[in-house]
């Protein structure tokens, strides 16, 4: 899916489209912890949810939301104090900073 939007179409089509709005679809999850696995995978995370995302607008679809899951025992750089805890490399950088900047 983070190759081009026509993947993200295809699976749009066969895993969300052909259920909704029947099914109550609120948000779709793209990864699966993919920061504890490999950084070099979160390279392909960004683009395959601007591509669900951008192909969810082109179908008309607005009330589903895309978003990512992760631990964040894996990226963040203590855990006490609460207040105290920053992102960690290179997570911060290549995942969550442009992730909250999407719209």
């Amino acid at each position: 899916m983070a190759a081009n939007r026509s993947n993200a179409f295809q699976w749009l089509y066969t895993m969300v489209v052909l259920f909704f709005p029947q099914v109550k679809i609120s948000t779709i999850s793209v990864g699966n912890d993919i920061l504890e696995f490999s950084s070099e995978n979160s390279n392909f995370l960004l683009p395959a949810i601007e591509n669900i995302h951008l192909a969810l607008r082109d179908l008309g679809i607005r009330r589903i939301d895309v978003s990512t899951t992760f631990s964040f025992i894996n990226v963040i750089t203590s855990f006490f104090l609460p207040s105290a805890a920053q992102f960690r490399e290179p997570a911060l950088g290549n995942v969550i900073s442009p992730l909250l900047q999407l719209t």
